[in-house]
């Protein structure tokens, strides 16, 4: 939020500008003189008019941490999924020198890992839409899934 004064024909008003929103203190006084000017219910209206810029900042700033949590966290685990990745080519690799039932089990058990890993994905892009409230629930959920998802994989590999 960006406060500033400005000075015109020797009349000192002041904005409040956040974003393309602009709160203009001397509109509100413009607005009363037009209606009879009472100077109480001009000053009621420019605390108004503050606060209510306050408080917008603040939902804006409250905002900006939860992405910013989430970007940083997205961007951890995409690198766990990568390392995921690279173990299920493992998989992939040891399936193709088994044979008969052994194969068709790891086959089985292979789909199940590529589909908890895209499932995994999903849940990670959902988690940018979640509120401040929510976010550290799940950030957990996501983090035991993916904790869950690795030991998977580890033990198709061994």
């Amino acid at each position: 939020m960006h406060i500033f004064e400005k000075r015109s024909c020797n009349q000192k008003f002041t904005i409040f500008k956040r974003d393309e929103k602009e709160f203009d203190a001397n509109f509100v006084y413009i607005q009363n003189k037009k209606s009879g000017y009472n100077k109480e219910n001009t000053m009621k209206k420019i605390t108004t008019l503050m606060f209510t810029a306050m408080m917008m900042n603040g939902f804006a700033f409250a905002d900006t941490t939860v992405k910013e949590k989430y970007n940083e966290f997205k961007e951890v685990t995409e690198e766990k999924i990568e390392v995921i990745n690279e173990k299920l080519e493992k998989v992939g690799d040891k399936m193709e020198e088994m044979s008969g039932e052994a194969k068709e089990e790891m086959e089985e058990q292979y789909e199940e890992l590529v589909e908890l890993k895209d499932d995994l994905k999903e849940k990670l892009e959902d988690a940018g839409d979640v509120t401040e409230e929510k976010w550290e629930d799940t950030k957990e959920k996501i983090s035991e899934y993916t904790a869950k998802l690795e030991r998977k994989v580890d033990s198709a590999i061994n």
